[in-house]
């Protein structure tokens, strides 16, 4: 018994700290809006991958993600079929909230999902604000790069003003940015004509029942090209100082 009342007051302390370590820990609810680059695809009907399809791979299983991006879909389309409601409604206090558009916000030869500059950066704003008023952490991503070389091998920027639009809002209203669209054109850069090829989808005829006749796409990802741009998100995290959500992706990445 003796023995036992000595050992009580151990047995509490290491339970307390225990505790507080745990408690110094916060969990790691991510929510992500954006387009078909960061959707989640069914391999059945399609043999592209969003990156945030395969975000998770990246992370401890503690850490819980939500895709809600949808393919074709400009901050326009998001809010007005309500799937950014549907997010913000979701969104519990403590939640980080990673949001992507551009590319389909300036498709102007698709007038049902074209959105003009201005109206753009407005709803950016209002993603931001609804987001912080859940008491949530909003952090922007500028859309991520098509492959598009011209004949003389150098990339062609599509976005147009889209990205730079990102960055603005993301310093008047003091938001967190992962520029995507700067590394994934590195990234591309980097692996040239040639090589670039293998991130993006490009399969012959009668490989996938989606498209007997073959594809040819330099805007989609295959697995391994959405693995490559999940990388560089989670590193523009830790490189950015986003420690908090850094902490979500403790695998190690290769």
């Amino acid at each position: 018994m003796k023995i036992l009342l000595m050992a009580l007051p151990l047995f509490f302390m290491c339970s307390a700290i225990s505790a507080a370590a745990s408690s110094e820990i916060p969990p790691c609810n991510i929510r992500l809006a954006g387009d078909s680059t960061m959707q989640t695809v069914d391999p059945e009907k399609s043999p592209d991958f969003g990156w945030g399809q395969v975000l998770p791979e990246l992370s401890p299983t503690s850490t819980h993600i939500v895709n809600y991006a949808k393919g074709g879909r400009s901050t326009k389309t998001f809010i007005t079929e309500n799937r950014w409601q549907q997010l913000i409604s979701d969104t519990q206090p403590g939640d980080w909230v990673l949001i992507q558009f551009g590319h389909n916000d300036a498709a102007y030869e698709k007038p049902e999902r074209y959105t003009a500059p201005v109206d753009f950066e407005n709803n950016l704003r209002r993603f931001v604000r609804d987001t912080r008023a859940k008491n949530a952490t909003p952090v922007l991503v500028s859309p991520v790069v098509r492959r598009h070389f011209d004949d003389e091998g150098k990339l062609r920027d599509v976005h147009g003003i889209y990205p730079s639009l990102v960055k603005k809002v993301s310093e008047e209203m003091d938001v967190p940015l992962i520029d995507l669209f700067k590394r994934s054109r590195d990234k591309v850069l980097e692996l040239g004509v040639i090589d670039s090829i293998d991130l993006f989808v490009h399969i012959g005829p009668s490989v996938h029942s989606c498209c007997p006749e073959g594809r040819i796409d330099n805007t989609h990802f295959t697995k391994k090209g959405a693995l490559e741009i999940a990388a560089l998100v989670v590193d523009e995290i830790q490189t950015t100082g986003l420690q908090g959500l850094y902490q979500c992706f403790s695998k190690t990445l290769k």
